[in-house]
């Protein structure tokens, strides 16, 4: 029918719009970078670096309508979010706006789209953690810390719907996104009053095999001290209750 045809081209027409604008802040910062040498004037330079605080914001408004996330290539959705990480991670070389755009867009973005990708068999939800925890860690710059509330409310967000395979990532991704397993446990701890799921999945994690080169026996040992602290406390409950 008509109706199809449209709805097919609707679709068609905003998975090409997600895609450029994904591009056009990957060129953004793959020049802040230097991965990419391009000759550019200091106006195209300027005129790009607007186009990625647009494309940013844009994104957020793209991505916000998660309903229709079933219709599309994950693939693109998770190109999307990892260059707005990527604006996390470079936030001390590039333009404060394209940074601030960022933090914004994914603020924004509702819990619907995070708990539909915690079901694909994507890396989303670990570089997320990965990014928010390296950021978090280290001492901001003024403007970057003016964001840091919005960063801290992403980041329990996501510890409450990760899943053990993406703990397992998110550990493995330390290597290029360092923070330290301290700063990770006092997270999981304050999220850990809220649920004892971040707590029980993390424990899975630690324990496999697939991050055993990644993390100390002695790192994992406070994890499960602290799991084993837990299920104690969960006993003693159930036994006072009538």
């Amino acid at each position: 029918s008509n109706e199809g045809g449209s709805v097919s081209d609707d679709l068609k027409l905003y998975c090409s719009l997600l895609s450029n604008l994904t591009r056009k802040i990957h060129d953004v910062l793959c020049d802040a970078t230097g991965e990419i040498s391009r000759e550019l004037s200091w106006k195209q330079r300027n005129s790009a670096k607007k186009h990625a605080w647009g494309s940013a914001t844009t994104i957020g408004m793209l991505l916000g309508h998660s309903h229709l996330l079933s219709h599309f290539d994950d693939s693109l959705v998770e190109s999307a979010l990892l260059q707005l990480f990527r604006c996390l991670q470079l936030h001390a070389f590039i333009n404060e706006k394209i940074f601030a755009a960022a933090v914004n867009a994914l603020s924004a973005l509702p819990a619907s789209l995070w708990q539909y990708l915690s079901t694909k068999n994507c890396n989303v939800i670990a570089c997320g953690l990965a990014t928010f925890f390296s950021f978090l860690e280290l001492p901001q710059r003024k403007t970057a810390s003016a964001y840091q509330a919005n960063v801290e409310r992403l980041t329990k967000a996501l510890i409450l719907i990760a899943n053990k395979r993406d703990f397992c990532q998110m550990f493995l991704l330390r290597e290029s996104l360092p923070f330290s397993i301290d700063f990770f446990y006092q997270w999981l701890t304050s999220c850990d009053v809220q649920s004892s799921t971040p707590l029980e999945q993390v424990v899975d994690a630690v324990t496999s095999q697939e991050v055993e080169h990644v993390i100390d026996v002695s790192d994992i040992q406070i994890f499960l001290s602290r799991a084993a602290q837990r299920n104690q406390l969960v006993q003693q409950d159930e036994s006072v209750q009538p």
